[in-house]
């Protein structure tokens, strides 16, 4: 496993993360609710970065796991913007971001506060309210094969490339 470092937030609070160097895209594991970087998901797929020499990125939010702060003082938001932060300070470039159970929400909704493109790379898996796939969720926002959804980035970065997944 990655070495566990910290990124300070404003607040004085602090998101602790593991970062493995490697090629584009990079993958960002956006872990679940009461769950932490250290599962068997995150774990299984920062070695596969390695193996294939991948940037991969695993963090846990505010009151999780070695962050700081206190469980009960986490809302969605918070959550979001913790990962936000994270994939803005600790990444460049493209994008996989990976989501289980909450975090699969989550990357939909860092997927465009980050400027994502949505096509055919985009990977949604069956989850537990019924089956997705990428062309469902294209049809839902009204995207045809190959179109594109920018939207500003409320961090402030680049616009970057995003393609995401959830188990």
């Amino acid at each position: 496993m990655g070495r566990v470092e910290r990124l300070q937030r404003p607040d004085g609070n602090t998101v602790a993360y593991a970062r493995t160097e490697g090629r584009g895209p990079a993958v960002v594991f956006l872990g679940g609710f009461r769950s932490d970087m250290t599962g068997t998901k995150a774990v299984a797929l920062e070695a596969w970065a390695r193996r294939t020499g991948r940037a991969f990125l695993r963090f846990d939010y505010l009151g999780h796991g070695q962050s700081s702060g206190r469980f009960e003082d986490g809302t969605i938001g918070r959550w979001l913007d913790d990962a936000l932060a994270a994939i803005d300070a600790l990444t460049t470039g493209e994008l996989v971001l990976v989501g289980s159970s909450m975090g699969g929400w989550l990357s939909l909704l860092a997927a465009v506060s980050v400027a994502a493109p949505v096509g055919p790379g985009a990977a949604l898996q069956r989850g537990a309210h019924g089956p997705w796939h990428a062309g469902r969720f294209q049809d839902s926002v009204g995207l045809g094969r190959g179109s594109r959804l920018r939207e500003a980035n409320a961090c402030g970065g680049r616009l970057r490339g995003v393609r995401f997944s959830f188990s």
